[in-house]
């Protein structure tokens, strides 16, 4: 009896094991399609550095220099000049900078909002 219920097994777990790398094969191409279609759409490619990271040290460098000429120019202390300027570039650095990640975040969140939208659409 054992030896009649076996071959029938064997072949319906050889037809499911044939089906399977064509079910993965068009899912995985599915899924390719998808994210193309949502890196088009959201312009975001994956995490990447934040440009505008060093913002605030570099605004603060370029408003120390920029301070320090123009309080030096009338025969004022070029040092609180090169403080005052240093204190604002620091200020519009770190505002670039939270504006680099803000966008990227938004960037981000279009991607999957796009590729979850495409994953659920209906099979054709």
């Amino acid at each position: 009896m054992l030896k009649r219920v076996v071959p029938p097994l064997l072949l319906v777990a050889g037809l499911a094991a044939a089906n399977t790398p064509f079910a993965s094969a068009q899912s995985s191409s599915t899924y390719n399609a998808c994210v193309a279609r949502a890196q088009q759409q959201s312009g975001y490619y994956g995490s990447t550095p934040n440009q505008a990271q060093n913002a605030p040290l570099k605004g603060a460098a370029a408003g120390a220099v920029g301070g320090s000429l123009i309080g030096g120019m009338g025969g004022g202390d070029a040092g609180r000049g090169a403080l005052i300027g240093a204190s604002f570039g620091a200020i519009a650095g770190a505002s670039r900078r939270r504006e680099a990640q803000s966008a990227q975040q938004n960037a981000q969140n279009n991607y999957y909002s796009a590729l979850n939208a495409c994953l659920s659409e209906s099979p054709k």
